[in-house]
């Protein structure tokens, strides 16, 4: 037996599949975020990092509100929240509050720790194996 689509089942087919692709590129936002305030921690604790780590704070803060906007819009599922960094899941009065809250927890003070005395050259290390420039 022959089957084919009409324009009209076609046309869900595509819908649905893009809402699914719209889904993903928001829990791919929210995981940029995260690695761009990590990387700004990295990038200004190495030497003459400052301005890579505040392009790349920027950068957190835009994946940041590109996200929580998906989020509020209900594109987020919550099987997806399984796939993002907790701190996003934290409710807040505003956005800029959450933010504030998920640059804080991205900080690697864990890494940090037993790197105090080498924590330049440490933290660059770090900001190569993450690839941060390509945020």
């Amino acid at each position: 037996m022959r089957t084919c689509l009409t324009p009209l089942a076609l046309t869900v087919l595509i819908w649905s599949m893009s809402g699914a692709c719209a889904d993903q590129a928001a829990v791919v936002l929210a995981n940029k975020s995260w690695l761009a305030f990590r990387c700004s921690y990295y990038a200004n604790a190495m030497s003459g990092g400052a301005d890579e780590g505040k392009r790349l704070r920027q950068m957190g803060y835009l994946f940041g509100k590109k996200y929580l906007a998906a989020a509020d819009a209900g594109r987020v599922k919550d099987s997806e929240l399984l796939d993002i960094p907790r701190s996003f899941i934290y409710p807040g009065p505003s956005h800029d509050y959450i933010l504030g809250a998920v640059s804080v927890f991205a900080m690697d003070m864990e890494g940090a720790q037993g790197h105090m005395n080498d924590l330049a050259a440490w933290a660059g290390a770090e900001y190569i194996k993450r690839n941060c420039k390509y945020l």
